[in-house]
């Protein structure tokens, strides 16, 4: 049996459903610690801001800073539109950074049948 990890069983990506902004941070953070892992080091994640967080993602804020400094570049930040929509905010006030999804729940449901790794945070 060979030692090498052939990756064959490894999912597409990873895919994050976070609700609070505190839980952003943590998201980044994570994929900043996954890419120490030799194993994960190259694994695709998009972190999707749904629910009160997504209004954080606003140009100027510190959580969307937090995103446009330290965010690796493998990694994905998406805003749910139903979010933003309830909450009256503009999604053209968003940090570049983000990318806006319809259905940010929607979203996640699909890349985790896609056999992404699903992360409800």
């Amino acid at each position: 049996m060979p030692d090498a990890v052939t990756g064959e069983d490894d999912p597409p990506g990873i895919v994050m459903l976070v609700r609070r902004p505190q839980h952003v941070r943590a998201a980044v953070q994570t994929v900043r610690d996954l890419e120490a892992s030799d194993s994960l080091a190259t694994t695709p994640v998009e972190i999707v801001v749904c629910g009160k967080a997504a209004g954080n993602l606003r140009r100027g804020t510190s959580l969307a800073s937090r995103i446009e400094e330290q965010a690796p570049g493998r990694a994905s930040v998406l805003a749910c539109g139903m979010s933003l929509e309830n909450r009256g905010i503009d999604p053209d006030r968003l940090t570049s950074a983000v990318e806006v999804v319809p259905n940010g729940l929607a979203h996640a449901l699909k890349r985790e049948a896609a056999g992404y790794l699903s992360v409800d945070l």
